[in-house]
């Protein structure tokens, strides 16, 4: 029986993210364990057959004494479980899963990116920390052993130019996938008034105030016919993350409806008529996947991973980053005509199916499993 890690960085993405890649690991009789951080969901794991080692660190956190125990933790356990193959997600495991695998001498190691983070997003605070990563990249990913998934072309530009990867090592997969049957096409609501819903965790890089400001700029002069809806978690341990008092704020003086985490994200998504997404930097988004999916018209930036899961113009706009002008103007386009909005959702729908389905993402996964070594 072949066995395979993954190690994620905290319990609550592997569901939402990765959680069919794992059953169907199980489905074709790999021995599976996973490493992650518990904030209170791995037992939904454990309860689906699967061994769970929980990390005693944290996502942002850097404090020496956990981040060692942490690394401890990953290399014993490879040592005792000794897969065939090790899956790590999220930058944080990937620099200690592929440390701790490669001493272990694991066959194949899958590096997956979700997206580049904070770190990358030219943020001049970031300098530092972004020039470091890239020099322990250098350090870790030269192996023939190691092969990586991303999601989209500009993350794999940066790995290639900084020439810490060669192209026989890079695959790219369009997201996490989505179960096109599940999120079916739902027809736009009869809003008497048009709805904008932004869909991300409360963070400062997920665009949340450039959307506030364009809400803020379009209600002086519509403060009847719009609605505009923030939908997520606040995220404490992001360092991004926005304050609830800040969010508050906003509910209060200019009318946003902050809605906090919605479990379901598919009839919240079907009840509006535009999702905007102003983010600097993503993978390739899920929350705009089940937009295109459910049928409806996307605003976006053309930031990395943004601007890949939308045709401008077709399925979508794209705006460029931090520009709340540019966004409130899309918006109004799209606010004041209907059948733009129609149009635009049956393309996104089309789209979602010609290149995001959950089950293509499964087959080139396992495709990546399989291949031989060169």
């Amino acid at each position: 029986m072949k066995k395979i890690s993954f190690i994620i960085n905290v319990d609550w993405f592997l569901i939402s993210h990765r959680l069919p890649i794992i059953m169907e690991a199980k489905k074709r009789n790999f021995k599976v364990s996973i490493l992650t951080i518990n904030t209170g969901q791995a037992h939904i794991l454990r309860e689906l057959g699967f061994e769970v080692v929980e990390l005693p660190t944290s996502r942002s956190g850097l404090n020496v004494f956990n981040e060692l125990k942490t690394l401890i933790r990953i290399i014993s356990h490879l040592r005792k479980f000794k897969p065939n193959i090790v899956h790590n997600v999220t930058l944080k495991p990937i620099i200690y899963g592929t440390f701790a695998a490669r001493i272990n001498r694991v066959e194949k190691i899958v590096n997956a990116f979700s997206g580049l983070g904070y770190v990358f997003t030219n943020d001049t605070r970031t300098y530092g920390l972004h020039k470091l990563i890239l020099f322990i990249f250098k350090l870790l990913f030269k192996s023939n052993r190691i092969t990586f998934v991303f999601q989209n072309n500009d993350d794999i530009k940066l790995f290639l130019d900084s020439q810490i990867l060669v192209k026989s090592q890079i695959n790219i997969i369009k997201g996490s996938g989505i179960d096109l049957n599940q999120y079916n096409y739902i027809p736009p609501p009869l809003n008497p008034i048009v709805k904008f819903l932004l869909p991300a965790r409360m963070l400062w890089d997920k665009g949340v105030y450039e959307f506030v400001k364009a809400a803020s700029i379009i209600k002086k002069e519509n403060p009847e016919n719009f609605q505009f809806i923030l939908a997520g978690k606040i995220d404490e341990e992001n360092k991004a993350h926005i304050p609830l008092e800040k969010i508050l704020e906003w509910e209060k003086d200019y009318q946003i409806k902050y809605l906090g985490f919605v479990q379901d994200m598919k009839r919240l998504i079907a009840d509006v008529d535009v999702v905007v997404l102003p983010s600097y930097r993503e993978g390739l988004p899920k929350s705009l996947i089940e937009a295109c999916a459910i049928g409806r018209p996307i605003i976006t930036t053309d930031a990395p991973g943004c601007k890949d899961v939308i045709d401008d113009g077709r399925s979508g706009i794209i705006v460029p980053v931090k520009d709340y002008l540019g966004l409130s103007k899309a918006m109004l386009s799209l606010g004041f005509d209907k059948e733009k909005r129609l149009n635009m959702g049956l393309e996104a729908r089309k789209k979602a199916e010609k290149e995001y389905s959950i089950i293509d993402v499964i087959d080139k996964t396992f495709i990546i499993y399989e291949e031989p070594i060169s």
